[in-house]
This record gives C-alpha cells, sequence and structure tokens, in this order.
C-alpha cells in the first residue's frame, strides 16, 4: 500500500489516496491496482431489455481520483467478462443496438467490448476471427443455447474505469448470464501528465 497524490504536488484538487502497487506482476515495474465492488463473477438474470440492467462500479477511491490516475499513467487495463446463454451482447433485429455491455468514464455505452477496440462494435474473437460464428464480432452474438464467453482487456485510456456492466436480453427462463469486471490496473508516467 502507498500514499500517491495523483494531480499532482502543485495541484491541491484532489487529496493524496492510498492504492496498492504491485510491484511484482510487470517485473518490478509499479503498477497501481485500484479494486470495485464488482469483482466477483455475478449471475445476471431476468433483464430483458437492453442495457436494463445495470451495475455501477464503486470503486475503493473516488471516481474523480481514478480518472486523475488514469490520465497521469501512460498505460492502463482493466478485464472484462461476459459468461452468456442465449444472451447476446449486439441485437441484429434493433439496427445492431448494444443489449450488453459497459458504460465508459462519460457513462456512454462503449461500442466495442474486451479485446476489441473503439468503433470496432466487437469483441476479442471478432478482432482475432475466432467467434463461434464467424458471421459474428462476438462469441455471445450466436445468441443459442450453448454457454459461451466474450472477454479481454479494454486498454483505451480515454474510455477508462468502467464506471458500470449492463445487461439484457436474460428474461426467459432459459437465458442468463454471469459478468465480472478486474480491477483497474495502470503503470507509467504518461507524456502528458
Amino acid at each position: 500500500m502507498a500514499d500517491i497524490d495523483p494531480d499532482g504536488p502543485g495541484d491541491l484538487t484532489l487529496e493524496p489516496v492510498v492504492v496498492y502497487c504491485d510491484m511484482k506482476s510487470r517485473n518490478g515495474t509499479g503498477v497501481t491496482v485500484i479494486g470495485h465492488d464488482q469483482e466477483e463473477r455475478k449471475q445476471v438474470q431476468g433483464w430483458e431489455g437492453a442495457r436494463e440492467y445495470q451495475a455501477n462500479l464503486a470503486y475503493n477511491i473516488s471516481f474523480d481520483h481514478v480518472v486523475s490516475i488514469i490520465d497521469q499513467s501512460e498505460y492502463c487495463e482493466q478485464y472484462i467478462k461476459w459468461e452468456c446463454l442465449a444472451a447476446l451482447i449486439h441485437n441484429f433485429n434493433d439496427n445492431n443496438k448494444i443489449t450488453t455491455g459497459w458504460l465508459n468514464r462519460t457513462r456512454g455505452v462503449a461500442d466495442y467490448f474486451g479485446g476489441a477496440s473503439p468503433g470496432s462494435n466487437g469483441c476479442a474473437c471478432g478482432v482475432n476471427h475466432s467467434c463461434a460464428n464467424p458471421l459474428f464480432l462476438c462469441n455471445c452474438d450466436s445468441n443459442d443455447n450453448v454457454w459461451r464467453k466474450d472477454d479481454g482487456y479494454l486498454n483505451y485510456k480515454d474510455d477508462l474505469p468502467v464506471y458500470a456492466f449492463v445487461a439484457g436480453d436474460t428474461g426467459g427462463s432459459d437465458e442468463k448470464g454471469y459478468s465480472m469486471i478486474g480491477p483497474l490496473q495502470c503503470w507509467g508516467a504518461s507524456s502528458q501528465a
């Protein structure tokens, strides 16, 4: 655990805060790890409408502190996972509307999932061409009665941290999913800092 001043010693906007620094996982490079209350695998069922279910993340430090740490860091990442049983990510019957996904730091609906990039409207399997159905950019969009999974790291700093996980298409008795979002991890000093 360490005290850090995320907005720097010359700026008195944010008070110093205590965070966990992982000094082992990146060969001695200090990684600031910021936890939250949605890190455990959580069942989602009974929410049919697009993004009807919303689980806001409560971070261990204030949201303003989290954003400042991201802005001061060179790299940040956050893991996200959706395990699905007939619970899709995109609704192709409604203009490809995002049914399950996440809200970015400005509370906007992100147009990509873990392992993909902004604007891709896809998931990691869409990037590496390994989706269960090659016609789709996410495994869960197969929308069949097989347990599937979409997961990966989000690393576009301007969207981080994850503000909330949102889901839908879990209203039927045969539709459900499990969400999980990892802690935010940041390292290195930003050249903009």
